[in-house]
């Protein structure tokens, strides 16, 4: 959730004008071996339930590699990409029941971790 919450702030801070885009990347449902140790009956779950749901392990970064190289993509910005072709725009549920101030609390505490100067705050205010 701070992913899409921190990606939405910066795409609005950068604005329209900006060459510079801002999406969050959900990391994909894969095919691991997690459910390995889980016991029989989850591993069985995982396996045969679940898997067939899951993307493969070589298909884990497709979208990551869409995002950064793809045409299309080209200007895209405040969006959660959720597979290699959809992308949700961050107006639409669930995010609209995310406090207004959520995103500028975050992004304000992130400042503060990384213990930015006020010319640093200043870049993108």
């Amino acid at each position: 959730m701070c992913n899409i919450l921190f990606a939405r702030e910066l795409a609005k801070r950068l604005g329209t004008r900006s060459t510079i885009c801002s999406s969050a990347i959900h990391p994909g449902d894969i095919v691991t071996e997690i459910s390995k140790n889980m016991g029989k009956f989850l591993a069985f779950g995982h396996r045969y339930v679940i898997g067939p749901m899951l993307i493969k392990l070589e298909q884990g970064a497709w979208t990551q590699a869409y995002a950064a190289v793809h045409p299309d993509m080209e200007g895209v910005t405040g969006r959660l990409l959720w597979r290699v072709d959809e992308t949700i725009p961050f107006e639409e549920k669930p995010f609209q029941r995310l406090e207004p101030d959520c995103q500028s609390r975050l992004w304000e505490i992130c400042l503060d971790i990384c213990s930015a100067t006020e010319a640093e705050k200043a870049i993108l205010p």
